[in-house]
């Protein structure tokens, strides 16, 4: 079981702090977690993951650009205790409430599946690609964590 340090307490407690002031000025809920390579940022996004802090955990989509992040994602996950699913070619569908998303199935497929409440995005810069937008606005409601 991974056991998070004080950084990485106070970054979670400060990205939920920042959602917290969105949602009360009536803002998108949209920020970036943003933290040297090496941190553990995966590890922070799986805690947020695990939910909790407001009552029913929620559904979350994490999205990767490379099979392998994919996979170092699910040891991290693994590590923490976070229970997930993937949409991923090559992976069988479940209905965990935590999937780790491919970019390029997760396009062909985003329309059929329901919005998560919480998208958190790996390698976030890319956002601004076709493919990242196309998945970003068809879930703009949700809130969006960059990484």
């Amino acid at each position: 079981m991974i056991q998070l340090r004080p950084y990485q307490e106070h970054c979670i407690e400060n990205v939920r702090a920042e959602l917290r002031r969105l949602k009360a000025d009536g803002a998108a809920q949209s920020c970036i977690l943003e933290s040297p390579t090496g941190s553990g940022k995966t590890a922070m996004a799986a805690y947020m993951a695990l939910g909790g802090a407001t009552g029913k955990p929620p559904t979350v989509a994490f999205i990767c650009h490379r099979r392998e992040l994919i996979d170092q994602t699910a040891l991290t996950f693994d590590q923490v205790g976070l229970d997930y699913g993937y949409i991923a070619a090559g992976f069988d569908r479940t209905s965990a409430r935590v999937q780790i998303c491919s970019v390029g199935t997760l396009t062909n497929r985003v329309h059929d599946i329901p919005a998560p409440d919480i998208v958190i995005w790996d390698e976030c810069h890319h956002v601004g690609a076709r493919t990242w937008s196309e998945i970003r606005h068809a879930w703009g409601d949700a809130i969006h964590i960059g990484l």
